[in-house]
């Protein structure tokens, strides 16, 4: 969709929002008893999404009408965009060791990382954010802001401030 309106990227959102509630609702009912009612009898129907990543920059393509963008609201992150991340990223941490290039992969306490953060400009854009564990992203916010003035906000340190680099 090269640049298209905001109604085309409404409707084609709006399509998506509609599909994603019918596949949540059949996945919800798997898990119910058929209708039978007998304990042993499960629904088997299975229903896979996959997310088309074409479209996940584009929630934030008209910055005036989103949320996310005004100055009162820059660090807001939409539900729609936060499920959008955990399916992109797979509720996994996604630093990336820049000399060996391996991928933590931690499924710990994970957090919303703004890549660029808020106070040097970034956006609340699928672009700009992604899933880290608590020590990566407290390794990423004291390579931004420097470790003295991350240490103004009281509990910034891993269990004996160490965060493994893999």
């Amino acid at each position: 969709m090269p640049d298209p309106s905001f109604a085309k990227v409404f409707e084609v959102l709006l399509d998506l929002a509609v599909k994603n509630k019918i596949c949540e609702t059949k996945r919800s009912s798997a898990a119910l008893p058929s209708k039978a009612g007998s304990p042993n009898s499960l629904s088997t129907s299975k229903v896979e999404i996959e997310p088309n990543l074409d479209l996940a920059p584009k929630l934030e393509m008209n910055p005036r009408s989103s949320k996310a963008t005004k100055p009162e609201n820059l660090r807001f992150i939409p539900s729609a965009l936060k499920r959008f991340l955990w399916r992109r990223d797979g509720g996994f941490c996604a630093y990336q060791n820049p000399i060996s290039g391996k991928k933590c992969g931690s499924s710990y306490q994970i957090q919303f990382d703004h890549i660029q953060p808020v106070a040097k400009g970034g956006l609340s854009c699928a672009d700009n954010l992604r899933l880290l564990c608590r020590g990566h992203n407290l390794l990423s916010a004291r390579e931004q802001f420097g470790r003295h003035y991350m240490e103004k906000f009281g509990r910034t340190k891993t269990k004996g401030d160490r965060i493994s680099l893999h």
